[in-house]
């Protein structure tokens, strides 16, 4: 046993554990967060065979893309307000990225493209949701 390669690859995972998890908790939450760390702990094992600074190279882009995804921001699909009174919907033909850890609000990002909005506006007097133009 290499006890060099396997304490790289401890350090490693517990780096990209942190790194990952605390991207999405201040960003939002998606379906790219299993997708990239799958890849990641891929490549974790594959260094843990044999080390390569092509393999580092790797698992660094895999991070830099997934920050990026995070952080740029795309076109809003959904949003919803606990104390507003307009909401949206869309259908994204892509991945969502939705935020989480708002209490009174929701919303989420398309990544690909976005389609059918359709808005809604709640009438203070009567509570009912109506149909209208999404500006």
């Amino acid at each position: 046993m290499n006890w060099k390669k396997i304490g790289l690859f401890i350090l490693f995972f517990i780096v990209g554990l942190f790194l990952f998890l605390g991207i999405t908790v201040f960003t939002y939450l998606s379906l790219f967060l299993p997708i990239f760390f799958i890849a990641y702990i891929v490549f974790l094992v594959f260094i843990l065979k044999e080390y390569s600074n092509k393999k580092m190279m790797i698992i660094s882009i895999i991070i830099v893309v997934y920050v990026l995804i995070m952080v740029i921001p795309f076109p809003k699909c959904y949003s919803w307000g606990y104390f507003s009174q307009e909401t949206q919907d869309c259908t994204c033909i892509g991945v969502e990225k939705y935020r989480w850890l708002i209490l009174d609000a929701g919303g989420s990002q398309c990544v690909g493209i976005p389609i059918d909005y359709v808005c809604h506006k709640r009438n203070r007097d009567t509570g009912i949701d109506e149909k209208v133009s999404c500006n």
